[in-house]
């Protein structure tokens, strides 16, 4: 069965691509769009500044999002029709100002291709997140 036939029956959409914002320490805030790549050289009318030229990204690739609740975000990234990584966003977890802090992150990374097998079911899908929301995803399927 199709990756993209899995995440919409779970209730994902395809969104535009995304990437997590690093902070200069390292951590991690939230997601931002990836479609432009920023770089420092000369322009066209001979002085120097960022240009911003847009990213192309493969067909075979693609991103999707699931608004779980107001706490929860769920963001996959599908990458040759496999899923490669999947993140997600506790909005209720706030990044204090400051450099040097490292207190939780809003962005956890749950899933990555590299580490774990490959995810071939919804089940597997549905087994990665966190047991409340595991929970809440069980309790939907058995009311419909």
């Amino acid at each position: 069965m199709n990756t993209h036939i899995k995440l919409r029956e779970i209730g994902f959409t395809k969104t535009a691509f995304h990437k997590p914002y690093e902070y200069m320490d390292g951590g991690t805030n939230n997601m931002v769009l990836d479609n432009v790549v920023k770089k420092w050289g000369q322009r066209k009318d001979g002085t120097y500044g960022w240009t911003e030229i847009p990213k192309l990204h493969p067909k075979s690739n693609s991103f999707w999002k699931l608004v779980f609740n107001e706490r929860h975000t769920i963001w996959v990234s599908v990458v040759n029709n496999n899923i490669d990584k999947v993140w997600i966003e506790d909005k209720e977890i706030k990044r204090p100002l400051g450099y040097g802090t490292r207190n939780e992150s809003p962005l956890k990374t749950i899933y990555t291709y590299e580490t774990i097998n490959k995810i071939i079911s919804k089940r597997q899908i549905i087994n990665l997140l966190p047991a409340t929301i595991k929970r809440d995803f069980i309790i939907r399927d058995l009311l419909k």
